[in-house]
């Protein structure tokens, strides 16, 4: 899973936000949502508050 959006992980141990051993799970979190972000046309200022709870609810395997 280390392929999946690598520059994010980067990012993610850069600014010690996560374990190195999860690094992965996030980036392959992220990409899930994106991936629903551009079927349901949403624009950056709605990734916040309503969409990440919708795809949290339309997504609860992640």
């Amino acid at each position: 899973m280390n392929h999946i959006l690598p520059e994010f992980q980067k990012f993610l141990l850069r600014k010690k936000l996560v374990p190195e051993k999860n690094a992965p799970f996030y980036a392959y979190g992220g990409g899930k949502f994106f991936v629903y972000a551009r079927k349901h046309n949403l624009v950056t200022i709605e990734y916040q508050g309503n969409a990440v709870i919708d795809f949290r609810i339309s997504s609860p395997s992640i």
